[in-house]
C-alpha cells in the first residue's frame, strides 16, 4: 500500500517586499503572465494580511520573513513547476536580503511497517522507560550532504503510530544568485534522493505522487 504524499512546497527565507508582491505582482513577477490575467486569490482566515495567489495548481503565500510556494498537486511535475516561480522570485527581486531556501517533500502513512518502526527505537527508549516514563513520540532526524546543500531527514513516529517523513532539501545563503541556482537544480536528482529514502532506505515500496 503506497503512503500518502502530504505538502510539498518551496520556501525562501528572506525579507520580502509585500508592497511589490501583491496579486497582481506575483502574477507578472512570478507566473510571468501578461497584465490583466486573473489569477485566484484566497484571504487566510487564520493570518492577518496574508493573501495566497494560485496560478497553474501553484499557490503562492508571500509574507515578510518568507515566500512559500505550494505544489496544490504534489506530484514531481508540480514541483518542477514551483521551482521555476521561485527561481523568476529570486531573479526578479534580487535585491532582497535572503538567509536561505528549502525544497521539501511531506509523506504520511498511517500504517508503517514494523521494520520501520524497530528502526526509529533506540536503546535509551528501554532507559527511559525504566523511569517510570512514557513516550508518546519518537523520531529520527539526520542531515546529509547533498549536491552542495543539506538534506534534513525528519521521521516521527506519533503516539497513534501514525508516521510522518519530512526531506528538506536545504541550501543557506544571503546571495539571491545562490539560492536562485538551488532552485534551478533538476527534479530528476531530487525524485533520486527522494526514492533512494523512502524506498530504500525505509523499505517503503511507493508512494502516491511519482
Amino acid at each position: 500500500m503506497p503512503i500518502e504524499t502530504s505538502t510539498w512546497n518551496i520556501v525562501i527565507i528572506g525579507g520580502w517586499n509585500r508592497a511589490i508582491l501583491t496579486p497582481q505582482g506575483v502574477a507578472q513577477r512570478l507566473f510571468k503572465v501578461e497584465a490583466g490575467t486573473p489569477v485566484d486569490v484566497e484571504v487566510a482566515l487564520d493570518s492577518i494580511n496574508t493573501l495566497r495567489v494560485n496560478h497553474d495548481s501553484i499557490k503562492v503565500i508571500a509574507k515578510s520573513g518568507s515566500l512559500e510556494l505550494i505544489a496544490d498537486d504534489a506530484t514531481f511535475d508540480c514541483m518542477d513547476r514551483a521551482k521555476k516561480i521561485a527561481s523568476n522570485a529570486l531573479e526578479s527581486l534580487p535585491a532582497t536580503p535572503v538567509a536561505g531556501a528549502g525544497i521539501n517533500f511531506r509523506f504520511v502513512d498511517t500504517e508503517p511497517p514494523g521494520d520501520l518502526l524497530t528502526k526509529v527505537e533506540c536503546p535509551l527508549d528501554t532507559a527511559v522507560a525504566d523511569q517510570q516514563f512514557e513516550i508518546s513520540n519518537r523520531r529520527y532526524a539526520r542531515s546529509l550532504v547533498f549536491n552542495g546543500g543539506i538534506l534534513n531527514i525528519d521521521l516521527s513516529v506519533l503516539s497513534t503510530g501514525e508516521c510522518e517523513i519530512l526531506l528538506n532539501f536545504h541550501k543557506e545563503s544571503h546571495s539571491t544568485s545562490v539560492l536562485k541556482e538551488w532552485v534551478d537544480q533538476s527534479i530528476e536528482p531530487l525524485k533520486q534522493a527522494v526514492d533512494k529514502i523512502i524506498k530504500s532506505a525505509f523499505a517503503i515500496e511507493s508512494y502516491n505522487g511519482q
